[in-house]
């Protein structure tokens, strides 16, 4: 669903924006991502760690409950989306920038598509288009479980897999590592509806209904 939802919001020609965790985890990739030499399908099968693709650029993720997900859809005519996709980033991470630096974290935008602070990324985001229109999806790290990400990923050897984890955890950052309080969901999602709203105009929850359900679904 937490997927699922966003790809059928586009797909019925929708505008909307999707705040949401996934309540178990999995590994997900990215539209040109290539399964069979980025991911260690054995070690997922044993582990029970679902493999899914989306329809949206960036690497593969490995995405679990310790993550806020923002998924923004709207229709490729809608003048508030710009032609360049780098000004599209310039412009949609800045709810996501307002929230990290609320938090008293000097966090800037590195292009494309990242937000950073003194180089560590503090957050993923990609883009595509799905039907007709464009769905850009983000994520904010409460934490992150390294070990199972340097896991999943299909490596010449042990010794590759030790780097690639330190080089991980040397060059992502989460708000765990940064703060010396747990943050909840709920305010987060709060700070980003407001930084939205700034972007988009006044915004009314909606549950989805059996037409979005069933898109999903399908």
């Amino acid at each position: 669903e937490s997927q699922s939802i966003y790809h059928a919001l586009a797909l019925l020609g929708r505008e909307g924006l999707i705040l949401c965790y996934p309540t178990t985890p999995y590994i997900c990739l990215g539209l040109h991502d290539d399964l069979d030499y980025e991911i260690d399908r054995q070690y997922c099968r044993e582990r029970g760690i679902p493999l899914l693709r989306r329809e949206t650029g960036g690497g593969v993720v490995y995405l679990d409950d310790r993550q806020l997900f923002f998924q923004l859809v709207l229709r490729q005519d809608n003048p508030l989306v710009p032609l360049r996709r780098h000004r599209f980033y310039e412009k949609f991470l800045q709810p996501a920038l307002s929230v990290y630096r609320e938090l008293g974290m000097a966090a800037e935008l590195k292009a494309p598509a990242d937000i950073v602070v003194e180089g560590r990324k503090y957050s993923g985001n990609g883009s595509g288009d799905i039907g007709p229109c464009v769905a850009y999806v983000g994520n904010i790290l409460l934490d992150f479980d390294f070990v199972t990400m340097s896991r999943a990923l299909k490596v010449p050897d042990e010794t590759y897999r030790r780097h690639l984890y330190r080089i991980m955890r040397a060059n992502i950052i989460t708000l765990t590592d940064c703060l010396e309080y747990p943050v909840e969901y709920s305010p987060l999602a709060t700070s980003l509806i407001a930084g939205f709203q700034r972007q988009l105009g006044d915004l009314s929850p909606h549950e989805p209904d059996a037409e979005l359900r069933e898109t999903a679904r399908r």
